[in-house]
């Protein structure tokens, strides 16, 4: 380390040079009290290469392998979904950090927690862990001034050692005891990449990764089978699951990817049983995403649960055991662990009356005032909701990709949904119980963030598009199936031209998530 001392404007400077790498140096600035008036990292230009080479290495195999199989005359969107999903998660798993995310620090000690619960470790609420790992946390999650280059590819690069070094076992920097509600099911995958870890001695930095590795993979293999099962709109959930914001989400440690597979799951499965109403292992199957949807974020997708009415046929003996079996598994999730199991811990969403801040009790209590702050919400959010929800912001808070490619994604998904031909046709009753969720999740959704919301406030603050993505399914299949195409085709030029325009869409689907990709390299990689 080179230290140079220096004076300007009549104060005396300490210039602090250290080499950290072949081509990289840090440099520190100190003024006589020893405060550091800035911090610099050059870039370090050989991980970055490094970087740019993998994620480019990703983004060729796809492209080639949708160059090979797009001339088909028959294209599977199932095939394009996989040659899509599988290097596009990768990516965003090698882009983005895992505390690029504001409140990511809450949920990964959260579900660090429940690692120390599995473990047998201090009891039901302990917030405990490896020295080695608060240490890290700390740092990288809660660290400001105090090493604010921590959130750099460098620090996960220079920390990637396999083995913990201190495994002696101290409090954690923080301890979040509203997130004690939430039940293990919000974090299964995260929870079990920290379990392993722990239990084979792994390192902070691989313990972390080997939980988001284990997360993208449930979210791969979900959102996979979600669009397999499916007779309805494979196109929108192929979009839906491929839109930048909900590949960020997939190997995050938020609630949020385990929320968006379940409530994908369970539309696309009760699609299913509504096609094959007499096939018990769908039925199974719903009742099982059900009691999912029930078990994570507090139950508060279970707004989805009316999609059940569709279920409705002649065969009515049929159509009661679906709905009620279905219902019930959903009910009793969230009985169980939202009442049963939380041990006193109530949902801090509600809010509590007398700190400065609403409650979501001011929705009954005042209810035309509460639909005023609604609609003053969706007006004046309706462009971030929108581009939100698809991933123009990244991280939820740093403008990252373009708008357009937004739009264009979005209405890919639109033009596609048009041309496919789906396997059975919903009845216009069928559309109106799915507006009828809709018009449930608009109104309900801000009365969660009542909490987050200052009294006397004319709107609902916090409001974020990814809240909405598990119902984009429904608002697309109502805007798009109104007339579905379910005539088989009789003549080669008419299954010609729709296999020519799906070509075209998988096709421009990959360039735009390509171009996503470059916006992301060029902010992150750059800086």
């Amino acid at each position: 380390m080179l230290a140079v001392l220096f004076s300007r404007g009549g104060g005396k400077y300490i210039v602090y040079i250290s080499n950290i790498g072949n081509e990289d140096l840090a440099v520190s600035v100190l003024g006589e009290d020893n405060h550091v008036l800035n911090v610099q990292l050059n870039k370090i230009t050989w991980l970055g290469r490094k970087i740019a080479i993998m994620c480019l290495i990703l983004l060729g195999i796809h492209l080639v392998l949708i160059k090979i199989f797009s001339p088909k005359k028959e294209i599977d969107i199932v095939m394009f979904f996989l040659f899509s999903i599988i290097p596009f998660s990768i990516i965003y798993l090698i882009l983005i950090l895992p505390w690029s995310v504001p409140d990511s620090g809450t949920h990964f000690l959260t579900a660090y927690r429940f690692s120390n619960l599995l473990l047998g470790n201090g009891g039901a609420r302990a917030w405990t862990g490896r020295a080695d790992d608060v240490a890290f946390i700390a740092n990288a999650w809660y660290g400001g001034n105090a090493n604010p280059n921590i959130h750099g590819y460098v620090d996960v690069a220079k920390n990637c050692k396999l083995f913990v070094e201190n495994a002696i076992t101290i409090d954690l920097p923080f301890q979040f005891e509203e997130m004690e509600f939430y039940s293990i099911i919000n974090y299964l995958p995260q929870v079990t990449g920290i379990l392993i870890g722990r239990i084979f001695g792994l390192s902070t930095v691989f313990s972390i990764y080997l939980a988001r590795v284990l997360t993208m993979c449930f979210y791969i293999y979900f959102s996979y089978h979600a669009v397999k099962v499916t007779p309805i709109g494979k196109s929108i959930f192929v979009i839906i699951s491929l839109l930048p914001m909900s590949l960020m989400m997939s190997s995050s440690f938020s609630y949020d990817s385990m929320a968006l597979i379940s409530s994908l799951n369970f539309v696309a499965c009760t699609l299913s049983l509504y096609q094959e109403k007499r096939a018990k292992r769908r039925l199974l199957e719903s009742m099982f995403w059900a009691f999912m949807v029930g078990a994570v974020k507090g139950g508060g997708y279970l707004i989805l649960l009316p999609i059940v009415f569709i279920l409705v046929s002649k065969d009515k003996r049929t159509s009661r055991v679906n709905i009620i079996s279905v219902v019930c598994s959903g009910l009793i999730s969230v009985f169980l662990f939202d009442v049963v199991l939380t041990g006193g811990s109530k949902l801090f969403q509600f809010g509590i009356e007398g700190n400065g801040k609403m409650s979501a009790l001011f929705a009954f209590h005042e209810p035309l005032k509460y639909l005023q702050m609604c609609i003053g919400s969706y007006l004046e959010y309706l462009d971030g909701l929108v581009f939100g929800l698809g991933g123009s912001y990244l991280s939820w808070i740093e403008a990252t990709i373009p708008n357009t490619i937004i739009v264009g994604l979005l209405l890919i998904m639109g033009i596609y949904s048009s041309y496919e031909m789906d396997e059975i046709k919903l009845r216009n009753k069928d559309k109106m119980v799915f507006v009828f969720i809709i018009f449930l999740a608009l109104l309900s959704t801000p009365m969660m963030l009542l909490s987050f919301t200052d009294q006397g406030s004319s709107v609902v603050r916090g409001l974020q598009g990814r809240y909405y993505l598990p119902i984009l399914v429904l608002v697309m299949l109502v805007l798009t199936k109104f007339d579905l195409h379910t005539c088989h085709n009789t003549y080669d030029g008419k299954v010609c031209l729709l296999n020519d325009i799906k070509r075209k869409c998988f096709i421009g689907c990959s360039v735009l998530n390509c171009l996503a990709v470059y916006y992301m390299m060029r902010l992150y990689l750059e800086r």
